[in-house]
């Protein structure tokens, strides 16, 4: 699994759970979007991706603007099954609890690249356990959501008196300081602090037929998630340029020619190329900096000057001129900001 969150993407419609969610908080979502660097009709475009760690900050924007550290669960209660491409319809319509386990498994990347499910078979329990990044500056929400999600889906499509089947529900994450929400969704033990990320099973459950069943259904969004899977395979110009941007921000190398010749075309080729996915080398650099500088500044000690170096800027007023653009204070007035939110 890849851990490198630079380099990892999450489905954008996932971003609209959380607004949905938000709504609900009452909280600004303009101004919490925003903040977060993310362009809400971005979002609307049904293939859009946007980094993980562009994510993990509107996560934290999320927990700061509402105080609610229990907005993964929020998300989970609100979530549209469209939020997840056809993944939610795949579940729904799977034979058993079983079957649908094995599709969570199969076709977790579409939601995230950064993460993967695993199963882990025992006589009286299966466990389904979420692997995800240990960077420290991952926030919890994004596993108390998904964790919530597949509960939420498992519910679904049993029978009212089979909800006992999940058994307990083990946290990497500590025990919040108000778990009602927690305590009210699961409705079942909750182990925080645990060794892993998992949702615990009754065995007997699991091979059951289901009373959503729908062969016809499943095989059609199983096909709709495989192309689409495919297509995140085949990696677009402009994720393959913004991994050589990472990989050569802070070098005397930052530029469209080096990065163009490093992908085996001319500098006109991939001009080109970028325009027909919409974006231009200029763009994805503003962006990434745009992404790197606000997590940088929340999240680590670094000074003005060496964050004007690791972005690659020529000298320390061109980056906070970039940065009063993007957020409309310094570097400075941000961080100040963000040390008494």
């Amino acid at each position: 699994m890849n851990n490198n969150a630079e380099t990892q993407t999450t489905l954008a419609s996932w971003a609209l759970a959380i607004e949905r969610a938000l709504q609900k908080e009452g909280a600004d979502n303009a101004a919490i979007f925003a903040a977060a660097g993310i362009d809400k009709e971005h979002l609307r475009q049904p293939e859009a991706r946007i980094p993980v760690t562009t994510m993990w900050r509107l996560w934290r924007e999320a927990v700061a603007a509402t105080g609610n550290e229990a907005i993964g669960i929020r998300v989970a209660e609100t979530i549209f099954p469209t939020h997840l491409n056809a993944l939610m319809f795949a579940l729904q319509a799977s034979s058993t609890l079983q079957d649908c386990i094995e599709r969570m498994v199969r076709y977790a990347r579409v939601v995230s690249t950064i993460g993967m499910i695993s199963i882990e078979y025992g006589e009286q329990q299966v466990a389904i356990r979420m692997h995800s990044s240990e960077q420290p500056e991952r926030p919890f929400q994004p596993v108390d959501a998904l964790m919530a999600v597949v509960v939420k889906v498992i519910r679904d499509i049993l029978e009212p008196g089979d909800y006992d089947c999940i058994q307990s529900i083990h946290l990497c994450r500590p025990e919040p300081d108000d778990r009602l929400l927690f305590d009210q969704f699961f409705a079942c033990p909750i182990l925080f602090s645990s060794e892993n990320n998992e949702i615990i099973l009754d065995a007997a459950a699991i091979e059951s037929p289901l009373p959503s069943a729908n062969s016809e259904l499943a095989r059609v969004n199983d096909q709709i998630l495989n192309e689409y899977l495919q297509r995140m395979n085949n990696e677009t110009t402009s994720l393959r340029v913004r991994k050589e941007i990472m990989r050569l921000l802070g070098t005397e190398h930052l530029n469209q020619e080096y990065i163009a010749s490093s992908l085996n075309m001319s500098a006109r080729n991939l001009h080109r190329k970028l325009a027909d996915e919409g974006n231009s080398f200029k763009e994805l650099l503003d962006s990434i900096r745009h992404e790197l500088a606000l997590g940088y500044l929340e999240v680590s000690n670094m000074s003005i000057g060496e964050l004007t170096f690791t972005l690659g800027f020529v000298d320390q007023s061109s980056f906070s001129r970039a940065f009063k653009r993007w957020t409309g204070m310094t570097p400075s007035q941000y961080r100040k900001t963000r040390a008494t939110a």
